[in-house]
């Protein structure tokens, strides 16, 4: 895996990842102000194969319809129990934004996804069911708002439960090879070792230090 490009995008300043995995493009999210990736490809002659979705709430999956009706060639993917997601506002809560996501394009869920070198990590509780993306070869994890650098995602939307979100993050990241690199969904970067000190995964309650995302 080779990461291509970080690109800060939309109203809440998500990062979304273009990458390169087994000679295939892939854009991990697809916020809002996706043109700038779309213009990106064009200047460096990129076919975009993949998008791969952390999970579905709006500001991760606002720029969907463009990329679409850029190439409706791009194939979508998700996880199964989020798949719904894409079209219901009350469920990627942007009904609580000021503008309504309702994605009704194709899509397929990782299920069907056969892909050597990558492992899904599903974790609920900040969303319903969130895929993290780790590529062992390369070392390095896409934990989208699950797992941040010295913080950890909100649990208080629907779907949330600090419960479960603590518990996949200690059971399927902390886990990992302490030299593994953490992208996340906002913020910087950071490494498993760096987040076995995160404060946070050992207590409880809403705290000031967790990410103000969506």
């Amino acid at each position: 895996m080779k990461m291509i490009k970080r690109f800060i995008l939309g109203e809440l300043r998500n990062n979304c990842y273009l990458i390169k995995h087994n000679d295939k493009i892939i854009l991990i999210d697809a916020p809002n102000n996706i043109e700038k990736v779309i213009k990106y490809l064009e200047n460096k002659q990129l076919k975009l194969d993949y998008v791969f979705l952390t999970h579905t709430h709006f500001d991760h999956i606002k720029g969907l319809e463009v990329l679409k009706l850029y190439d409706n060639t791009i194939d979508i993917y998700v996880t199964k129990d989020e798949q719904s997601f894409l079209s219901k506002p009350e469920d990627n809560l942007s009904n609580l934004s000021n503008v309504l996501v309702c994605y009704q394009g194709n899509s397929k869920t990782y299920n069907e996804l056969e892909m050597k070198g990558l492992i899904i990590k599903n974790i609920s509780g900040h969303s319903k069911n969130s895929a993290n993306l780790y590529f062992p070869e390369a070392q390095i994890v896409f934990t989208g708002d699950n797992l941040f650098r010295d913080s950890i995602g909100r649990s208080d939307f629907k779907y949330g439960n600090e419960e479960l979100l603590i518990n996949g993050i200690k059971n399927e990241l902390l886990g990992l090879e302490q030299n593994v690199v953490v992208y996340p969904g906002h913020g910087f970067s950071t490494t498993i070792k760096n987040e076995l000190n995160n404060k946070l995964l050992q207590q409880k309650g809403k705290n000031e230090g967790e990410i103000d995302s969506i």
